[in-house]
This record gives C-alpha cells, sequence and structure tokens, in this order.
C-alpha cells in the first residue's frame, strides 16, 4: 500500500524530498499490486480488476506529485480512501489474513495522519470510516463468531485510539503555541502590546492611514508622579493604577487603534483621524479620561502627540515601523515638554 508520510503535508508547495516521498510512496504501491495481479497464486483471479484498478490509481497521482511538485490534501485523503477499501475488499475476498493485518495497520496509519492534517469533525468521521474497514475486514476471517467480534472490536480501537490521542496532543501543542505568540507581543501587566507587538503591528495603521488619506497620530502618555506613587502606596498599587490608566486609554481608542506599554510608566497610541484638529482632540480626550476615572487617587497623565500629513498611496518614503519610531522619538519629546507645563497636559506637533 502507498507510503503515509505525505499525509501531513500542507496544501503549499512541497520541499523536493517530500515530492520525492510521495511519488516514491506511490511507486511502491503500483508495482505490489501489479506484481499481485500478475503472480499466480498470490490472490484470488476474481480480484485482478481490483488490482489493476489500484496500480493505475497509483501511477496517476504519482505522475501529478511528480509533474506538480505538489503533495495535496484533496489528493491524497481519497487515495488512502481507495486503498483500504480496496485492501479491505481483497480481504474480505480472499480471506488472507495477511491483507486483514494490511488492512488494520492502513486504517491505524490512516487514523493517525487525519488527525495531524484535520479538524475534529473530520477526524472523527474519517477515523470511524477507518475503524468500520478493520471492523468488517477482520469479521470476514475464520474462526467463532465470538472470537472475532472481539478482534474486530480491538481493531476498532487500534484505529480511534491514536487518533484521538494525536489530535488532542496537537490542540495542547496548538494552545500552547498561541499562548506563547500571545505573551510575545504583550505586555503582562496591563494586557497591551509590548515593544515587539507595537513593531509588529503599528505598520498596518500607517499603511491605513495612507490608503485612507487620513492623518497618522502618533500618541506618548506618560503617567504623572509614578514614582512617587510607589513609593507612598507600594508597587502593587501601582502597578493597579498602569491596569486601570491602560484600560482607560484603550476604552478611548477606537478597537482598530493600536496602544502598547513601551516601558515604565509610558503608553503610545498610533491611531487615525480624518482632520488636523482631530489629533490633538484623541489626545486631550484620553487625558480627560484619565483624570476623571482615577480621581480618587489623583492620578494624571501628560501627553506629547504627534500628527502626520496625509500621502498619497502611492508616495514612497520612509518604511512604516522606521515612521512609527520616529514619530515615537517626537513625541517623546513633546510629552516632556508637556510635563515641564505642569503635567495633566497636552502638546502636539506634525510631522511634514
Amino acid at each position: 500500500m502507498r507510503s503515509q508520510a505525505s499525509a501531513a503535508v500542507p496544501d503549499h508547495e512541497a520541499p523536493r524530498v517530500l515530492v520525492i516521498i510521495d511519488v516514491a510512496g506511490n511507486v511502491v504501491g503500483a508495482v505490489l499490486l501489479v506484481v499481485m495481479a500478475l503472480v499466480p497464486g498470490i490472490i484470488d483471479p476474481r480480484a485482478d480488476f481490483l488490482l489493476w484498478a489500484g496500480a493505475g490509481t497509483f501511477v496517476c497521482f504519482g505522475l501529478l506529485s511528480l509533474f506538480m511538485g505538489r503533495v495535496h490534501p484533496w489528493r491524497i485523503v481519497p487515495q488512502h480512501l481507495f486503498g483500504v477499501v480496496l485492501v479491505s475488499v481483497l480481504g474480505v475476498i480472499t480471506l488472507n489474513r495477511l491483507l486483514l493485518v494490511a488492512v488494520a495497520l492502513a486504517n491505524v496509519l490512516i487514523a493517525l495522519s487525519l488527525s495531524m492534517t484535520h479538524g475534529r469533525t473530520a477526524s472523527y468521521a474519517m477515523t470511524a470510516f477507518a475503524s468500520a474497514g478493520t471492523a468488517v475486514a477482520v469479521l470476514a476471517g475464520d474462526g467463532s463468531l465470538e472470537w472475532r467480534l472481539i478482534i474486530a472490536a480491538a481493531a476498532a480501537i487500534m484505529s480511534w485510539a491514536p487518533a484521538m490521542a494525536v489530535l488532542e496532543f496537537r490542540e495542547q501543542l496548538n494552545a500552547a503555541l498561541r499562548e506563547a505568540r500571545q505573551l510575545a507581543v504583550h505586555d503582562p501587566l496591563t494586557g497591551l502590546l509590548n515593544r515587539r507587538g507595537l513593531t509588529e503591528k503599528s505598520p498596518g495603521v500607517v499603511t491605513r492611514a495612507t490608503e485612507q488619506g487620513t492623518w497618522l497620530v502618533l500618541l506618548m502618555a506618560d503617567l504623572d508622579h509614578f514614582k512617587l506613587i510607589n513609593d507612598q502606596h507600594g508597587h502593587a498599587e501601582g502597578d493597579e493604577m498602569l491596569r486601570r490608566v491602560a484600560s482607560v486609554v484603550r476604552a478611548v481608542v477606537r478597537e482598530e487603534d493600536v496602544v502598547a506599554r513601551t516601558g515604565g510608566e509610558e503608553l503610545v497610541v498610533v491611531a487615525t483621524v480624518r482632520r488636523r484638529a482631530e489629533v490633538e482632540a484623541l489626545a486631550e480626550r484620553i487625558r480627560a479620561a484619565v483624570e476623571q476615572e482615577l480621581s480618587p487617587w489623583g492620578v494624571t497623565v501628560s501627553i506629547g502627540v504627534l500628527g502626520r500629513r496625509p500621502t498619497h498611496p502611492g508616495t514612497t518614503g520612509t518604511p512604516p515601523a522606521e515612521l512609527v519610531w520616529t514619530m515615537i522619538d517626537a513625541a517623546d519629546g513633546l510629552m516632556y515638554a508637556a510635563k515641564q507645563s505642569g503635567r495633566n497636559a497636552v502638546r502636539a506637533g506634525t510631522l511634514d
């Protein structure tokens, strides 16, 4: 039967070695079936047409892999199923114990490959088919009915157990990878993006501003007297203030805008607005919201905000990521100017 190695390959241009393995598996499968059809006494003559049909199928799929240079799940899965049906029918016709064992082994391999390459629903449906095929093939064997029922049940479990184990492992692994990815780009204290997340996400806002012809806004906010909060109330209270401020800022801006904590008590917002007047207005809304929401604790923020004029989509210039950090440096200077003016203030500028 054909090699199962290519079952786990996604639907994209496959590495050359995988194409070679896939073609080799088809060649081996075709040769074995031809030998079984030609050598007298190996298989029941009534099954010759199945052997030739199987060999032809393997040859066709092998040529597809060779000339297309791809390993397609849409092609592999039907071929696996065809192989199982073919060998199952041969086993039932000939009552050949070797073929019955081959069916059981093939079903286990198919169940494993499907659980690695498909979702839970597909795995359930396809593995159920594999289990049924195994059970039918075993029931066609020799021995008492009770014994064949026991073997059939065991064979069905053999098909299900590894598939479900691999499927569960795959889902746990994917969950762990998603969590790791989440931690890699988010600040664990506030839940906002961190510097890495800002670098990854902010170019998208720059691109959107260019495409829509809107103003790009880069805002830097810094908590006033944050060191004093930590010294007087403890770092736990300071962390709570940071979380509250982050929540307020996130609530003021739109969902598609980027908000990040770049370090200490500094927060960065990358957003878009339609008019120049809205650049400073956005910063003022954030300042006022923080002052109102955290008034019991006397927490305020100083904000530096920079706006970039709309540019034509075809305009070439500074790469988006580089532009963001250039604007961050400029907004940082404006933020310190706001602090020097008495804190709890906004200072705005424009990047030409």
